[in-house]
């Protein structure tokens, strides 16, 4: 094309019309006229057109949800699968003071609602737990407080031992008051106790006490006891019941709603009140974070029935996150959804293959996990075990909306997904395209950042 034609306006030679059934063009100069775009559209914005508008949302895996300990179940598998298996163990023992006792012990309710389980079978999260909780890591690091308060803990149960541990890792002064020869209440002697291999219980004692927690081996009296500290719990009638107890001139339950209040009175938590131990381990683990983190949230001035709704797992206000509750004292932003992603939410035609274990992810896994109660094929197990979950309501990077998207808006910023809203029609396919159901749809005028 010469210079001169490229912008002429042509015509079609003479004789040439539509009517005609077979034309054959020898020269560039006998085509017709066709435009040709000079300049960018992008000043179109698009996006305007759009009625709904699609949003990444990380969400509840149904495992995550039914956990009452509050594990992160979902989060430590995928970390185990990327070969990080120290921030795997944090982030399991973060929630969890006792992993190695509920992989053994726990009903399992997280593998009754694992979704594999309606596919072909379900993930051996105990399992995972039961290995994951023999490799190293590091513990918590929340914020201080102003005022650090005096616990006793009367007997050392599950849940006794869970109090005293996230007592002591929100700056708490905690001594744990025991009658008998050794630690472990009804986790010693209790039916599940045959259970566990020898000095198993011992070894995960000692990761609660060490450094952290004061043991005094001897019997008190509840009398005694409220003279000396601001708040007294535990089994100070027996095994079968526990009691809390706050000292009168610290009582922050007094300061504390009607609807709160109702919850404690039913929990045992108010003064005077007793309640039956919980006989389920994840429970009773679970009841003493519970207790916990509502002391130390009234302590700190915040209102507890609030606290109680933010850091609730799965919107069950009966299980709690430290991980939502680190998040809300420091004041940062916690971008998860509590909506659960059950089985018909996930599109099971789009996921990838499962990650294929390999001998290296063995060895990496067998460098970290420097315990006589895990060896190698136990490693090998939780990996390929790891690598069945689904991933609910956690991207995986699978790429498919950034793939399938015809206005090419979705991008990839530092490692994650963004939608480009100038141009982003609502046409939905990528919410239709994601497998785990973390693309959620609304419309545009409910949306409010």
């Amino acid at each position: 094309m010469t210079k001169k034609s490229k912008f002429e306006i042509r015509k079609p030679p003479p004789g040439v019309s539509q009517a005609q059934e077979s034309i054959t063009f020898e020269r560039l100069e006998e085509y017709p006229y066709k435009s040709v775009a000079l300049a960018s559209t992008r000043a179109n914005l698009t996006g305007l057109w759009r009625y709904w508008r699609p949003y990444f949302e990380t969400k509840r895996a149904p495992c995550d949800a039914h956990c009452p300990v509050g594990n992160r179940i979902v989060d430590y598998i995928q970390t185990l699968l990327d070969g990080e298996w120290r921030e795997a163990a944090t982030i399991l023992r973060s929630e969890n003071p006792l992993p190695a006792i509920t992989g053994r012990l726990c009903h399992r309710p997280c593998e009754v609602n694992c979704n594999r389980r309606q596919y072909d079978e379900r993930i051996a999260i105990h399992d995972v737990e039961s290995v994951l909780a023999e490799a190293a890591y590091k513990l918590p690091v929340l914020a201080g407080v102003d005022e650090p308060r005096s616990v006793a803990v009367v007997g050392s149960g599950a849940a006794e031992l869970s109090l005293a541990h996230f007592m002591a890792l929100l700056h708490h002064r905690v001594t744990i008051f025991e009658p008998g020869d050794q630690l472990g209440g009804e986790l010693r002697h209790g039916r599940g106790a045959r259970q566990l291999p020898d000095g198993l219980l011992d070894a995960e004692i000692a990761r609660i006490v060490e450094d952290r927690v004061a043991v005094e081996q001897r019997k008190v009296e509840m009398a005694e006891l409220e003279k000396e500290v601001d708040v007294v719990f535990g089994s100070v009638g027996g095994p079968e019941h526990l009691v809390l107890r706050v000292s009168g001139h610290e009582a922050p339950a007094r300061t504390w709603d009607s609807e709160l209040e109702g919850w404690l009175t039913d929990g045992g938590v108010m003064e005077g009140a007793v309640i039956e131990t919980p006989s389920l381990v994840s429970e009773a683990i679970g009841y003493g974070k519970w207790i916990a983190l509502i002391l130390d949230a009234g302590w700190r001035g915040l209102d507890a029935v609030e606290t109680l709704r933010q850091i609730a797992v799965g919107a069950d206000e009966r299980i709690v996150s430290l991980s939502k509750y680190a998040a809300l004292l420091q004041g940062a932003e916690w971008n998860q959804s509590e909506e659960v992603v059950g089985y018909d939410k996930l599109n099971l035609d789009l996921l990838e293959p499962a990650t294929e274990v390999t001998q290296d992810m063995v060895q990496r896994g067998l460098t970290s996990v420097t315990s006589r109660f895990a060896g190698e094929d136990d490693v090998a197990h939780v990996l390929s075990e790891a690598a069945r979950c689904f991933s609910c309501g956690r991207c995986n990077d699978c790429g498919n909306c950034w793939i399938y998207c015809p206005d090419g808006v979705v991008l990839r910023v530092d490692g994650e997904y963004e939608i480009d809203y100038d141009y982003c029609k609502g046409c939905r396919v990528c919410a239709a395209v994601c497998p785990r159901g973390v693309i959620s749809v609304i419309e545009e005028e409910e949306w409010n950042e």
